[in-house]
């Protein structure tokens, strides 16, 4: 989603519909169905329909005014935010380089794997998902992928860092904290299946990279809420001169 701030506004904006705001409730709900189902309203004479083991997956690109500027610290408080992984790009604007290549094009070993992932018969180019209906779709038994114990170990060590560092940040701020560790184990998931989609498994390495990235995406989060979330122009003015005065 391209000015994916507009897109929040649209979600959370006091003025929304009652339609637009269920947006950010269901992008609430759908972050910790992945194991369940996710079952959408019913309507006059039609039940309600189930999607099972949803993994939905945004990536939203946005100016830093434009994001802010749209949401309010109740987005902070109810969840929103915290679910979100934010890289914040800084530093001046790199220079233009004339692409190699068409952007359709996609390395031949990515296409494989994950042909590989989807169960694919590339041969008879049908896969698992072939003549497969909607309607048809029942709930699934996830694999489970297994972890090593140095990563179990890494996994603690880690669990216990953010319950120490949680209590010296500011409550508001906690939401975030909490959700470090849970942000960590879907990186290190999807890293995981990628390197062997057969026989997926999370490594010391793996958590310790999504560990680091998922706590990195946190601190610059904490601190652009520190910054520049507010609910009224007084304090959206306030922070912009304290900005300036920290510049």
């Amino acid at each position: 989603i391209d000015e994916f701030g507009g897109f929040v506004r649209d979600i959370t904006d006091r003025k929304a519909g009652s339609h637009q705001r269920a947006i950010s409730t269901d992008l609430r709900d759908y972050y910790s169905a992945s194991s369940t189902y996710f079952e959408g309203a019913a309507y006059r004479g039609s039940p309600p329909k189930r999607i099972y083991n949803p993994n939905l997956c945004i990536h939203g690109t946005s100016t830093p005014d434009q994001f802010w500027t749209a949401l309010s610290s109740a987005s902070a408080e109810d969840g929103l935010l915290p679910r979100l992984v934010l890289f914040h790009v800084t530093g001046s604007v790199p220079a233009t380089v004339a692409p190699q290549r068409d952007v359709r094009w996609v390395p031949h070993d990515i296409l494989m794997k994950m042909a590989d992932v989807a169960g694919i018969d590339v041969a008879k180019k049908r896969g698992n998902l072939a003549g497969v209906k909607v309607a048809q779709f029942a709930e699934n038994k996830p694999y489970v992928v297994p972890w090593t114990p140095d990563a179990l170990s890494i996994f603690a060590s880690i669990k216990e860092t953010i319950e120490r560092d949680g209590r010296r940040v500011k409550p508001e701020m906690r939401p975030f904290m909490q959700r470090i560790l849970e942000n960590a184990v879907k990186l290190a998931l999807i890293v995981a299946v990628g390197i062997n989609p057969e026989k997926p498994e999370i490594t010391e390495a793996t958590i310790e990279w999504a560990g680091n990235l998922s706590w990195t995406c946190a601190a610059a989060m904490m601190a652009e809420v520190e910054e520049r979330l507010s609910d009224n122009q007084r304090e959206a003015n306030y922070k912009r001169i304290a900005a300036l005065i920290r510049t």
